[in-house]
């Protein structure tokens, strides 16, 4: 059945993600198609990917994915919080646990989804926040000279809750991950590969035409072998399966003290009051189960946002609310 909820005449969301099957279709290469916006997933978009990526377990004959973003700018800017931040101000904390923290992370493969075959990511610009989890969630990356990668939700006054602060250490190891981490700074892609985070740097025009060869090589290779080798690898007899599981839960109902904000409107006083009023879960919504899992006292009121973050939260929610 063709979807056709969208307005005749405007572009099919689902067409946001696309899709091409290489070399007699072991081969997927999955595009993030939204070169306008900076390559960040809005709803759709993100439901399109978790679709995608779903088939992709089920393909019998998918044995390798790539990931990239459309243009040459950026891979991902991660989530798109012009459609993402009213959906999270709006929504009841029962509801905001059911659909954010236990369902499926930025795109699927940052959280919840697990793929027992191997995604590359071909990273072609900046990969920001979630963009860079998504990078961080694939097996190996490749990138572009102009590549930039950051965790800037320091800057917003809270955490990354895709992953990021999960697999990153895991992979650079934990100072290098700090630095990231508590600076919000971006690296360019030679810091990125002196610290191990790219595998490789191609030139841009060339970055995805050699990521799909390099997938094509590895098609060849035994399949089984790869899904029992990254099985182990994530699992070591299942201790680090629950500690990455376990971890990436906490990482996103952490977050939740900083990020779920009271609903905007004049009775706040507009966006503003978000600072001057920062509940993060009103007590009304917040049952006694949900305050003991997410560690809030009856008597807490947590900050959405550090005071010093503060002017740069209200232009931004501005920014996202007036498009």
């Amino acid at each position: 059945m063709v979807d056709q909820s969208f307005v005749a005449g405007e572009r099919d969301p689902r067409d946001d993600i696309l899709v091409e099957r290489h070399a007699g279709g072991t081969v997927w290469l999955v595009t993030i198609d939204r070169p306008a916006k900076m390559n960040s997933l809005d709803f759709a978009a993100h439901d399109r990917l978790v679709e995608i990526w779903q088939e992709f377990a089920r393909d019998r004959d998918a044995r390798i994915g790539v990931l990239t973003g459309a243009g040459d700018k950026a891979f991902s800017a991660g989530a798109d919080l012009k459609t993402y931040t009213m959906a999270f101000a709006t929504t009841s904390a029962p509801e905001f646990r059911a659909k954010y923290v236990d369902g499926y992370g930025l795109g699927g493969i940052t959280r919840g989804l697990e793929l027992d075959k191997p995604v590359l990511a071909a990273v072609n610009g900046y990969a920001i926040s979630g963009g860079f989890e998504l990078a961080l969630a694939c097996d190996l990356r490749f990138c572009s000279p102009n590549a930039e990668f950051a965790l800037q939700d320091a800057k917003w006054g809270f955490h990354a809750c895709d992953g990021g602060l999960v697999r990153l250490p895991m992979i650079v190891g934990l100072g290098h991950a700090m630095e990231m981490i508590l600076s919000g700074e971006r690296i360019d892609a030679e810091h990125a590969f002196r610290i191990g985070l790219v595998n490789r740097i191609w030139p841009a025009d060339q970055l995805v035409r050699k990521a799909l060869d390099y997938a094509e090589m590895l098609s060849k290779r035994a399949p089984l072998s790869h899904r029992f080798a990254k099985a182990t690898m994530r699992g070591f007899g299942g201790l680090v399966t629950f500690l990455i599981r376990d971890a990436s839960w906490r990482e996103t109902a952490n977050v939740i003290d900083a990020v779920q904000i009271p609903r905007i409107g004049p009775s706040l006083g507009g966006v503003e009051s978000l600072i001057e009023q920062p509940l993060v879960m009103s007590y009304y919504e917040c049952s006694p189960e949900d305050r003991r899992r997410f560690g809030i006292p009856d008597n807490m009121v947590r900050l959405a946002c550090g005071i010093e973050n503060a002017e740069d939260l209200i232009e931004d929610l501005k920014q996202a609310l007036e498009h």
